[in-house]
């Protein structure tokens, strides 16, 4: 048995580097563009729905609140910020009655209260600012 050794010339073309990493780069940028965009439009989109989110769940809060709390915090909503000594007048209810109110509200994270001088001075926390 004989062997035949025949000469064989293989030619390799390489397709240009260049093109195909433009063409890698056109495609990630398509890509990158989609999701930055469709992230935009989510954002947007979603801003309503998260706001008035913040709405209801001020509102449903307020639902556990007493009619006398809901008076107190309304009252304190509406001027941003009040001193204490201030809502035993704007209520009707006692200086005794409107403290441990206060201090109630204050403990269930619904109010916050700074001392100011002899007296305090009580603001709305954000989560509950949303209005009715």
């Amino acid at each position: 048995m004989g062997y035949v050794v025949e000469e064989l010339n293989v030619t390799v073309i390489e397709a240009p580097k260049k093109r195909i990493t433009e063409q890698i780069f056109l495609w990630l940028r398509e890509r990158f563009l989609g999701i930055v965009f469709g992230f935009l439009i989510g954002l947007v989109a979603s801003y309503p729905m998260i706001s008035r989110k913040r709405s209801i769940a001020s509102d449903l809060l307020m639902d556990f609140l007493t009619r006398d709390e809901r008076v107190l915090v309304e009252i304190i909503r509406q001027n941003k910020e009040i001193r204490q000594e201030d809502l035993p007048e704007l209520t009707g209810f006692s200086r005794p009655k409107v403290s441990r109110m206060v201090n109630e509200l204050v403990s269930r994270g619904i109010l916050e209260k700074e001392v100011s001088g002899r007296t305090y001075v009580l603001r709305v926390r954000n989560l509950f600012k949303g209005g009715r």
